[in-house]
């Protein structure tokens, strides 16, 4: 079943299935668009790259050439990255392993030609890189109260099982994820996805609902704001009328 929907879904993004590879390429490519443009150095760069550590079909070629031409979507991008982190977890011989990714990035942005100050200054960054992150994790800040950001980041219901288990409890009780908060919604959408228990045409048309659910909410939730603030104004307006009246009828 899995699968399937992962064929399925990057039959979706116009990838043929031998041709799972060219996602490695995927984030390379989402960063190279960052300035809204594909330096047509960077395009060369990752042509050889392919070329030389992946064997891609034609219609591979074509799917990299579609890439590196037009500038990807949000939608696409996430809906790769959801594939890519599936074939991650992949047991068998369809399986990406994210540490060839750094090599990958390596070939666009080439730590060579820097001036040795330049060159020493990216080492001592890199080389620090394992003891900053574990600072920031468990630095705990006046303003958090004594906890560290695992402990305030860290949610019970955002568990990979957790998050598996509010999706069943979903499909038994579909109208209790219409009050679930949307952050909520996501994580679990996301989670159910990578295991291959939603499509990604249910997660679509769920989606839409639950989109045009919250901006009714919210337009009736601003519109009742915005009534009980009328109310309590013309209530002000008519207490400071009658004090007004009051006062110039006193002798």
């Amino acid at each position: 079943m899995e699968r399937d929907r992962l064929r399925h879904s990057l039959e979706g993004l116009g990838i043929h299935p031998r041709d799972y590879q060219v996602l490695k390429l995927l984030p390379l490519i989402y960063v190279a668009w960052a300035e809204g443009q594909m330096a047509p150095l960077k395009r060369e760069r990752i042509h050889s790259f392919a070329a030389r550590h992946f064997d891609l079909s034609a219609s591979g070629v074509a799917v990299l050439d579609r890439w590196l031409a037009n500038p990807l979507t949000h939608s696409y991008v996430a809906e790769a990255l959801r594939d890519m982190y599936f074939l991650a977890r992949a047991p068998d011989d369809m399986e990406i392993d994210f540490s060839e990714l750094s090599a990958s990035f390596n070939t666009l942005y080439p730590p060579v030609r820097l001036a040795p100050a330049s060159s020493a200054l990216l080492q001592t960054l890199l080389d620090s890189m394992p003891e900053f992150v574990r600072l920031m994790l468990n630095h705990r800040p006046a303003s958090l109260k004594g906890r560290s950001l695992v402990e305030v980041f860290r949610m019970a219901d955002r568990d990979p099982d957790a998050l598996l288990l509010q999706h069943e409890a979903w499909r038994r009780r579909p109208s209790r994820m219409f009050n679930a908060r949307p952050n909520l919604v996501f994580a679990v959408f996301g989670r159910a996805r990578s295991a291959g228990r939603m499509t990604p045409e249910e997660e679509s048309r769920l989606l839409r609902r639950l989109i045009s659910h919250w901006a009714l909410h919210g337009t009736l939730a601003d519109l009742e704001t915005c009534a009980v603030r009328r109310a309590r104004r013309f209530a002000r307006t008519r207490r400071n009328h009658g004090s007004r009246e009051a006062l110039q009828g006193s002798p």
